[in-house]
């Protein structure tokens, strides 16, 4: 039927066995230990605090002057929206004394 007679497979398997076990042995044997975190002074980590203090206080100033451009910019679109409305009457008055005009003349 097989092969190997009964006492062969089970010789077989344990050296196949022994083999797979001697190899993940070497295996972790030569694997590299987990390194430890370094730790670093506290006066590092205090400069680290105070750079990131920093650069939240230059963020901010960021953001208070792009609120200024923002407020800026609105002003001056408010301003176009108020020129573009006075525009718009003095052409409506424009045309409505042009078609008076025209009335007048056309009844003469």
């Amino acid at each position: 039927m097989g092969y190997f007679a009964k006492g062969d497979k089970m010789t077989a398997v344990l050296k196949i066995g022994g083999i797979l076990l001697l190899a993940s042995s070497l295996v972790a044997q030569t694997a590299a230990p987990a390194k430890k975190a370094a730790r670093k002074p506290a006066s590092s980590s205090a400069a680290d605090i105070q750079a990131l203090k920093d650069a939240v206080a230059a963020q901010q100033q960021q953001i208070q002057t792009l609120q200024q451009q923002l407020q800026q910019t609105n002003q001056q679109l408010q301003q176009s929206s108020d020129q573009y409305q006075k525009t718009q009457q003095q052409l409506q008055q424009a045309q409505q004394s042009a078609s008076d005009a025209q009335q007048k003349a056309s009844a003469l």
